[in-house]
């Protein structure tokens, strides 16, 4: 059979889930009504789900996280450099970023920039050259 050819959730493990959930409700991301104080979900408009999961509860369902596995990078993609330019505005503004890149900037493969949220884990926002999305806002890679 295999595996379906998506991503549905992205789970963080986080120390401090009322604070990661802060920081992730000022984006303006619709939170799961089904949202509980150890576990908050936010619903993306392209399906995928963020989830927030108490580390405690996490490492007693499976077991520990581990000293450096703490390291996960998520990126937002978007249609065209002008909405990177409003994002990199926007996220400037956020409580509690970490490390945002001065401005965005071009390579061979997009234009984009990079934060921290507040546990370190790291977010990119990018126009991906080449790339586009699908009727219902779904990413295509090139």
């Amino acid at each position: 059979m295999g595996l379906p050819v998506r991503i549905s959730a992205v789970t963080l493990a986080c120390l401090d889930v009322g604070r990661m959930a802060a920081f992730y409700r000022q984006f303006g991301w619709p939170e799961a009504p089904t949202s509980v104080p150890d576990h908050v979900v936010f619903q993306c408009s392209n399906g995928v789900a963020l989830g927030l999961f108490s580390e405690r509860d996490f490492e007693a369902r499976f077991g520990p996280t581990g000293e450096s596995a703490r390291v996960v990078a998520m990126t937002v993609h978007v249609e065209d450099e002008a909405a990177v330019d409003r994002a990199h505005r926007d996220v400037a503004g956020f409580d509690d970023v970490r490390d945002l890149d001065p401005e965005p900037t071009r390579s061979g493969w997009g234009y984009g920039f990079g934060f921290r949220d507040p546990e370190g884990n790291l977010w990119g926002v990018a126009d991906k050259f080449g790339s586009r999305f699908d009727d219902r806002g779904g990413f295509i890679y090139p």
